[in-house]
């Protein structure tokens, strides 16, 4: 290569460098301001290895004033060392999970703790057992929530825009209404129809998910590659994945995945389509618990 030749490569080479830079800080940023602004999510970008996030489930009977029984728990958790980063009102108890059984629950929250030490001990504490006292019923599950891997999320689902664009699959959208829908799909829709401008909520999805068997997981990474792709496309999808971690009284998972998706009247649509309908088949887990929600972190102010 000449000498004259090489100050022209590096240019390139420079140029090159500069717009995958700025392309990925764009598409970061741009999962961030939806899941502080949209999802109403507080989860700083950078925290300590220590760090210890817990799911909690929460039940109360209908006519109790939910919003209430979480400011209180909000309250005290907050003064045992916990900081909120998102919290959901359930839309739909979507898939249950054979190891929680038949469940209502109400609302599912996640909190940060500074360590699995401060968990175990705000936990302990007769003010977090009777702020959960105030809910019929309550299930808590750890995660260890990695800076890194969650860092590189939004430049994953980037990748997989990149990728369909180029190889496929084609885009589902605008979802075309299934012929037939499974019998409990139909009730998730018409409880998230249901809701108070089902059109104008994200929807946050909550999976608490157990491996499966090789076979399993060779139909569910079928079912992943056309929903990925989907997501991908749209800028939405997954925001926070780890490692399930055992806290008191937890049953066996594996892993955490919170999803989101543009709105409650989105998910019903999807779900409700001919695309999902005919890919459903291949989701399959050890065992799940899929819980939709639609944030409400603002109103525990």
């Amino acid at each position: 290569m000449s000498k004259k030749l090489i100050p022209r490569v590096l240019g390139v080479f420079a140029l090159v460098l500069l717009i995958v830079v700025s392309v990925g800080a764009r598409q970061h940023f741009h999962y961030q301001d939806e899941r502080r602004a949209a999802l109403q999510d507080r989860q700083p970008l950078f925290y300590g290895g220590d760090v210890f996030h817990v799911v909690t489930y929460l039940e109360l009977a209908e006519g109790q004033d939910l919003i209430a029984r979480l400011r209180s728990f909000k309250q005290i958790t907050e003064e045992l060392g916990a900081t909120w980063i998102n919290a959901g009102q359930v839309a739909t108890n979507g898939v249950v999970s054979t190891q929680l059984g038949d469940s209502n629950w109400s609302a599912v929250v996640l909190l940060q703790y500074p360590s699995r030490a401060v968990y175990d001990e705000a936990a302990a504490s007769s003010g977090y057992r009777k702020a959960l006292a105030g809910f019929d019923r309550q299930y808590s599950h750890g995660m260890r929530r990695g800076v890194s891997a969650n860092l590189l999320l939004p430049q994953r689902m980037l990748q997989r825009r990149v990728s369909a664009a180029l190889w496929g699959p084609d885009s589902p959208r605008p979802f075309t209404p299934a012929d037939t829908v499974r019998p409990h799909h139909r009730l998730m829709i018409k409880n998230m129809l249901g809701q108070d401008d089902p059109a104008g909520k994200p929807a946050v999805v909550y999976n608490l998910q157990l491996t499966g068997n090789p076979e399993q997981q060779a139909a569910n990474a079928r079912y992943a590659e056309p929903m990925t792709a989907m997501m991908g496309r749209g800028g939405f999808g997954p925001f926070h994945v780890g490692p399930a971690e055992a806290v008191e009284g937890s049953l066996n998972f594996d892993s955490i995945l919170i999803a989101a998706y543009p709105s409650l009247q989105f998910f019903a649509d999807m779900i409700g389509s001919g695309f999902y309908q005919g890919i459903y088949h291949d989701k399959q887990l050890g065992d799940t618990q899929a819980t939709v929600t639609f944030p409400i972190l603002d109103q525990l102010r």
